[in-house]
């Protein structure tokens, strides 16, 4: 509504300047609804409960680690595009491993990856992994995420019985 209200005043402008001053408008509709976006999922993080195993949202956790996987194998283009699950019965639990062509972490610090509006992603928030993180923590399930060194990415969950 502010927004709509602000265009009003571009017909008194010049027109390249009321072209800009509608641009800049666009963009602050636009960030605003993300940041709306943004504080809607944190909201969810915090008012996450504690439960031995939250199903709905462990099911969000996954969801967002192949959706992260998928947007680095179309971010990185060309070349042999894969994406990789594995599922594994050890001594350490069942370990799930979901692995990417799209080694958007080939040169990212292993301390920024799950830092709040930290992102690789086009267009990313940069609070999926900071979603993850508290869901795993929550849960007590051991998790890694890094690039393998050969060209891929490899995030890994462990589910203890």
């Amino acid at each position: 509504m502010l927004a709509i209200a602000a265009l009003y005043y571009r017909g008194q402008l010049n027109e390249r300047d009321g072209e800009d001053f509608s641009t800049a408008i666009v963009a602050v509709k636009r960030r605003n609804a993300s940041l709306g976006e943004f504080i809607e999922r944190f909201t969810r993080v915090v008012e996450m409960p504690a439960v031995a195993l939250d199903r709905h949202l462990t099911e969000q956790v996954l969801l967002n680690v192949v959706k992260n996987a998928m947007e680095a194998v179309e971010e990185a283009g060309a070349g042999g595009k894969f994406i990789e699950f594995a599922l594994v019965d050890g001594d350490d639990g069942v370990r799930l491993s979901v692995i990417d062509s799209g080694n958007l972490l080939g040169k990212v610090p292993a301390r920024q990856l799950f830092t709040p509006f930290f992102t690789t992603n086009k267009g990313g928030q940069g609070i999926g992994l900071l979603f993850v993180r508290e869901v795993m923590n929550r849960h007590g399930f051991a998790y890694r995420l890094a690039a393998t060194g050969d060209g891929a990415t490899r995030f890994d969950i462990w589910f203890k019985p």
